[in-house]
């Protein structure tokens, strides 16, 4: 499947998946070696330049850094969310506002969702 993903929304999963990336101290020729993708691919991800990515890249991406399929499956979800959102004409702010009534909305449903991603670093990072 892949996840077309608006600019912003690719940017920020990227900028996500590069921080855990440097501070595991892997180039990104040990990503694509361990996730059979090409650095450059790896590079495009990271930067947001590939707004249509399958969802099995961007696993075996997180798989090479050590980030549980999960993590990566609710990060890709808030993605595609949020690049609906934005592709509807909603600013940023409605787009944060509308997501956090979402994750609310299933957290009441006892769906946990692990997809703020400054928290998911501290913890991918320990």
């Amino acid at each position: 499947m892949q996840a077309t993903l608006t600019t912003t929304a690719a940017k920020e999963l990227g900028r996500a998946l590069r921080f855990v990336r440097h501070a595991r101290n892997l180039t990104l020729r040990d990503i694509a070696r361990s996730a059979s993708l090409s650095p450059q691919y790896v590079q495009n991800i990271e930067r947001g330049e590939r707004a249509t990515v399958s969802e099995d890249a961007y696993i075996r991406f997180a798989k090479a850094l050590s980030i549980p399929d999960e993590i990566v499956l609710d990060l890709i979800m808030r993605a595609r969310i949020q690049s609906a959102l934005e592709r509807r004409g909603l600013s940023p702010d409605q787009v944060v506002f509308v997501w956090r009534g979402v994750e609310q909305r299933l957290a009441e449903q006892g769906l946990d969702l692990r997809t703020d991603i400054s928290k998911v670093v501290v913890d991918i990072l320990g």
